[in-house]
């Protein structure tokens, strides 16, 4: 079994009948929270749970059925809004987040289908060790299927948290940019490692790097982090997160898009290409003459791979250089 839950959430496929309702959606919360609470041995108004999604047409619906499930039990909520795998690992992993996102989290939620269709959705989880294996999601989806009264929290007694605003009811989270301070990171971080080859406030100067996101969530790489540190991006395509997903899957192993990307590159001159999937899990990466040079089936984190690779290109831009001088 995988360690991610991935069912059809919109309805009008043909043949394929929708599974991940809001209810079902609130049932699987109601699930994480009795998992959760047994696996730490806190009640719920001492948990803290951050919800993050794609852009998925269907992502906001089941954000609310988790709050909907959460809030009114006591749970503190934060809503981190478009966030992406790696974001998530950061902010569960890393003493570092903690300056940029002050509450710590006792379990993440990512609301996403790294690569299906657009009707598909799902939901990823995350501890402070790391994700959840996939006997411990097994254990979620059990709690899920049981019956309502077995469940440890079946009341809500914090409805105070909760209010009718225009005929609908809002839940009180706090609102995180996971992506934005993720973003600040990850400069931080490349500015530091490049400083040795490159002017430390624009490393990136005069290197031309081509992204395309799939209109998943990783656009803010390009825009967020590449082009403030110095980069062309002007190649990249498809960085706006759209669900409808209107140019092609945002899969990293699609061949098609792999192709058309390895010609980006080409074309545009670029010193890199990066090719991600829609939650940023998976990606591959071309070089300066469109040879794909990263496995798309590798479970590889994009931050840690591409430091790697930029490094590499200062070192032989520097070279270049020397030897022109000389």
């Amino acid at each position: 079994m995988k360690n991610i839950i991935e069912e059809v959430a919109l309805t009008g496929m043909e043949g394929q009948e929708r599974t991940l309702s809001p209810e079902r959606g609130l049932e699987i919360a109601l699930a994480a929270l009795t998992w959760l609470a047994e696996h730490t041995g806190l009640p719920p108004e001492k948990l803290v749970i951050g919800v993050g999604q794609d852009p998925r047409l269907s992502g906001r619906m089941l954000k609310i059925s988790f709050f909907e499930g959460l809030v009114p039990r006591g749970v503190t909520c934060l809503d981190l809004g478009l966030a992406s795998h790696p974001a998530m690992l950061w902010m569960m992993e890393n003493p570092e987040a903690r300056d940029l996102i002050p509450q710590t989290c006792h379990l993440g939620v990512l609301i996403t289908s790294p690569e299906g269709d657009s009707h598909m959705n799902g939901f990823r989880f995350y501890l402070p060790e790391g994700p959840l294996e996939s006997r411990d999601v097994f254990a979620i989806l059990g709690h899920a299927m049981a019956e309502r009264g077995c469940l440890l929290y079946p009341d809500t007694p914090y409805q105070e948290r909760c209010e009718i605003r225009l005929g609908k009811k809002v839940y009180y989270t706090t609102e995180r940019d996971l992506t934005q301070a993720y973003s600040d990171y990850l400069i931080q971080r490349y500015r530091k490692a490049l400083s040795p080859f490159a002017t430390e406030e624009k490393p990136l100067a005069g290197l031309k790097i081509s992204l395309d996101a799939g209109n998943g969530t990783g656009g803010f790489l390009a825009r967020k982090v590449l082009a403030p540190l110095g980069a062309d991006i002007s190649g990249s395509q498809h960085l706006d997160p759209d669900g409808n997903f209107f140019n092609h899957l945002p899969d990293a192993r699609d061949k098609g898009a792999r192709q058309t990307m390895s010609m980006k590159v080409l074309t545009t001159g670029s010193h890199l290409g990066l090719l991600l999937n829609c939650d940023v899990s998976r990606f591959t990466a071309f070089d300066g003459k469109g040879f794909e040079i990263h496995d798309p089936e590798s479970e590889d984190l994009v931050d840690d791979w591409l430091e790697e690779a930029l490094l590499r290109i200062l070192r032989e831009k520097n070279q270049s250089l020397y030897w022109m001088d000389s």
